[in-house]
């Protein structure tokens, strides 16, 4: 296969460190596509894939159909699915900031993208399976299935994917792919853990501050952010013109300045609509407030101020275990919590919340089979589903 030569750029950072606004500020220029999953992590899924076919050699990777079959589990451990879920809504959620979000129209047929890209994959020679090939077909399927995008494939030069700390083995990827480029965003650590805190207690308002907390403490993607925050200049001081950490509050408050910065470090063509926040090239509306202004401040969040004080707390115990190389010990899953308590009350209230949740799942989609197969998935061991499709139970 003779690639297109797509460059990637990543652009990492923890949830709700403004990697949206970057993307939004980025995806206007023609000779870029961002996929619209804000944590998509294509590229991320797409180097262990790799890694897992040419270095480990995994047998189970090697035959066509094995391969078409691993590569759409890893896809599915992520974010590929929402893809499918927006296509059905035909609306893709944009988060502003903890207590404000709103969706955009999104037309695009997923399955035929599915087919489409899967097939090619499929009929990849095993030589021809290398990050650069993977990205051209993703992208030529997404262009061609997304009915309102305005730019070509054919003029599309570079690929932006979003990822989150702890997801991509950073030193792998530059030593096997030198044109690749990681842009990586640092926000005040106290304000996005307080954010996060907030967020939490947002999709959980009926948990105790100290469920809330129990997230906080047993959430890897916390340990992976510390640990990030703590290293990223120093990935930035070795690799100097692949790596770039730019501050949250510089790109929300003194956003030209910073994509003055980032247009450099890509070697992009400046386009006067890189200083305004797009959606399918067209400028976002500016009610939507994604620069000029912070959006979640310790002021702001309204967080209880119990639950703020004692979030802090962890925090600072957090860092100390990252320092350590430690984490802190496992705690038992609030679903175990709930079964193996004694207390009837608490088993009826993990499992009331559970169903809850599967209820408004059901109801906000237009078609709930998508709901349903994937909460299926989740919770029903791979084995078992096998037999249960076999008619074996």
């Amino acid at each position: 296969m003779k690639s297109k030569k797509i460059t990637p750029i990543m652009i990492s950072g923890a949830y709700t460190s403004g990697k949206t606004t970057l993307v939004s500020l980025l995806e206007g220029h023609s000779k870029i596509l961002a996929i619209p999953l804000w944590h998509d992590m294509l590229i991320d899924i797409f180097l262990s894939y790799i890694k897992n076919i040419k270095e480990i050699q995994v047998n189970s990777f090697r035959g066509n159909n094995e391969r078409v079959i691993n590569l759409r589990k890893m896809l599915a451990n992520q974010d590929y699915p929402m893809l499918e879920q927006f296509a059905l809504q035909q609306k893709i959620a944009l988060i502003v900031s903890a207590d404000e979000n709103d969706f955009l129209k999104f037309n695009f047929d997923f399955y035929k993208h599915d087919k489409t890209f899967f097939e090619s994959i499929y009929n990849l020679s095993f030589d021809d399976i290398t990050l650069f090939n993977l990205i051209e077909l993703f992208c030529k399927s997404f262009i061609e299935n997304w009915k309102d995008y305005k730019n070509t494939f054919e003029n599309t030069k570079y690929f932006i994917s979003a990822s989150e700390p702890g997801f991509c083995q950073y030193d792998y990827l530059f030593r096997n792919y030198r044109d690749v480029k990681v842009i990586y965003i640092k926000r005040n650590i106290n304000e996005w853990f307080l954010t996060v805190t907030k967020r939490i207690f947002n999709i959980f308002p009926k948990y105790s501050n100290e469920n809330v907390l129990y997230f906080m403490k047993n959430d890897p993607r916390i340990y992976n952010t510390i640990k990030m925050d703590l290293e990223c200049y120093e990935y930035q001081q070795q690799y100097n013109n692949r790596f770039l950490v730019i501050d949250f509050n510089e790109l929300i408050l003194n956003h030209k300045q910073v994509i003055q910065q980032v247009v450099e470090f890509l070697n992009l063509e400046f386009e006067d609509i890189l200083l305004k926040p797009t959606w399918l090239s067209e400028e976002l509306d500016s009610s939507y407030n994604l620069l000029g202004k912070i959006n979640d401040t310790k002021e702001s969040l309204r967080v209880d101020e119990e639950l703020q004080n004692d979030a802090l707390k962890l925090l600072e115990c957090l860092i100390e275990h990252v320092n350590q190389n430690k984490l802190l010990p496992k705690e038992p899953t609030m679903a175990e919590m709930a079964v193996k308590s004694k207390d009837l009350e608490t088993r009826i209230e993990y499992i009331s919340n559970e169903l809850e949740q599967i209820n408004e799942g059901i109801l906000n989609l237009k078609n709930p089979k998508w709901f349903l197969r994937h909460l299926i998935a989740k919770f029903v061991p791979f084995t078992r589903l096998k037999r249960i499709i076999r008619g074996d139970e």
